[in-house]
């Protein structure tokens, strides 16, 4: 079912500066530049680390998720992304064991369907469950 970490999504202010960080200092890969993420409300980029990515996220609008996360916790890690093989069993598993979901079934991105669990039943933590297409 899960097969490993996907990436770790940090929510941040500053996307440019926060990707000069990664990049320039840091000298870590970009993986994908910035995209916009209408639909939550937020830019994007992945940096590659190893077989994993970070997500640096930054609000679009004040009302998104990332931009109420921040504003209730500051910047930081805002959720752990698991890679799994089948994100529908997956599913069906998690919920027979309690897990409730932020959504009815899972959002396509490219190549990638994603769901996130709500941390209300997972002690907390706001996991996002991705399959890939690769």
């Amino acid at each position: 079912m899960i097969i490993g970490i996907d990436h770790v999504g940090i929510a941040v202010k500053n996307l440019e500066k926060t990707l000069s960080l990664h990049r320039d200092i840091l000298g870590l890969e970009v993986k994908r530049d910035i995209m916009n993420i209408e639909d939550q409300k937020m830019r994007n980029a992945l940096i590659k680390v190893g077989n994993s990515s970070f997500e640096i996220m930054e609000p679009t609008d004040p009302a998104s998720a990332v931009a109420k996360y921040i504003e209730a916790k500051g910047e930081g890690v805002q959720h752990i992304s698991l890679k799994v093989d089948n994100i529908e069993e997956t599913i069906t598993i998690l919920k027979e064991k309690g897990i409730v979901f932020t959504s009815e079934r899972p959002l396509q991105y490219g190549s990638a369907k994603v769901i996130f669990a709500h941390p209300k039943s997972t002690g907390g933590i706001l996991f996002e469950f991705c399959e890939r297409a690769e």
